[in-house]
């Protein structure tokens, strides 16, 4: 979660870069597999801010860190719909809860969908 704060506070108006393993850039239809999470089991991602902070992640690491994002995402956009709606004052707080369930989101279809968002550098994490 501490890449997700970062991301959505600090970062939110940087770009970032997520290097994947060689064995990916490779060989693109991978990320689109069935055997998808086999073949990267034990393969590192590199996340790197613009700011020059970097992160190793394994591929479950970084599918919570694109699903999250993601959910991010859908969060702000329902916060603004509502606030649109209800005028709230100066202050006003919204809060929404939401959990991860990893063996959902690593299921090969899911694995494959958050993949799809990603555009990977070219420079490969592991050479």
């Amino acid at each position: 979660m501490e890449l997700v704060h970062k991301r959505v506070t600090s970062q939110s108006l940087n770009t970032f870069a997520v290097h994947a393993p060689a064995k990916l850039l490779r060989t693109p239809g991978l990320a689109k597999s069935e055997t998808v999470i086999d073949e990267l089991r034990d393969c590192i991602f590199v996340v790197r801010f613009q700011d020059g902070d970097t992160h190793m992640l394994s591929l479950p690491e970084l599918i919570a860190f694109i699903h999250s994002l993601v959910m991010a995402k859908i969060l702000h956009d329902k916060a603004e719909r509502i606030a649109q709606v209800s005028s709230p004052q100066q202050g006003d707080d919204f809060s929404f809860n939401y959990s991860i369930n990893f063996r959902e989101i690593m299921q090969p279809q899911s694995v494959i969908s958050l993949l799809d968002l990603v555009e990977f550098a070219e420079t490969p994490s592991d050479e």
